[in-house]
């Protein structure tokens, strides 16, 4: 690809097209625009030590130029529909691919099994306790997802949820399209994946 682009130069009418095209296909391998920096930094490092002096400072500065160029038409393919849509294609096909594995009946009745001996201590005990460490773990969230947050009653909330989830553990056939529900709720929220 380089290769061409750079024996391409001197005919931008051939090398945009293909660019664009780059572009666009490289929105269907999750580039984002952080990676096409990542990948100019590495060009222009392998250039240097493979160059030494012959890589002069006005060399340089004409590369930088050249790769500024095609990184821009590159990022402006990617951002067409076409591009977009390879893009969230990725981002499914990642996200189906990390997918964990569905709970062995001995393992949800495990879990439901240790819920039940939590329950006995009081869902209002147990829900306090998870906030607690939460907050000690991450101090920031007072301040910044749960500020302004009634925490009585997400705390009610959530164990709530919790206890109904590890009820329907047996039946993931409903339970599944609760958690979507809840996940696309939580998206409202500001709730991000860290």
């Amino acid at each position: 690809m380089l290769d061409s682009a750079v024996g391409l130069l001197g005919d931008l009418d051939t090398l945009v097209p293909i660019l664009q095209e780059s572009g666009v296909r490289h929105g269907g391998y999750g580039t984002e625009p952080r990676h096409y920096a990542m990948v100019g930094q590495s060009l222009m490092k392998t250039l240097s030590a493979g160059l030494g002096d012959k890589l002069t400072p006005e060399a340089t500065k004409a590369w930088l130029a050249v790769y500024a160029v095609m990184q821009h038409v590159m990022l402006e393919a990617q951002d067409t529909p076409e591009g977009q849509r390879l893009f969230a294609a990725y981002q499914r096909r990642v996200k189906a691919a990390a997918a964990p594995a569905l709970p062995t009946a001995d393992q949800a009745a495990l879990v439901q099994n240790t819920w039940a001996e939590a329950k006995k201590l009081g869902l209002n005990t147990v829900g306090n306790l998870f906030y607690k460490t939460m907050f000690t773990d991450f101090p920031e969230l007072p301040e910044t997802l749960f500020k302004g947050v009634n925490m009585a009653e997400q705390q009610a909330k959530l164990m709530g949820m919790l206890d109904s989830a590890v009820g329907l553990l047996g039946d993931l056939d409903t339970l599944v399209p609760i958690l979507q529900e809840s996940g696309v709720r939580h998206g409202g929220y500001g709730t991000e994946p860290r």
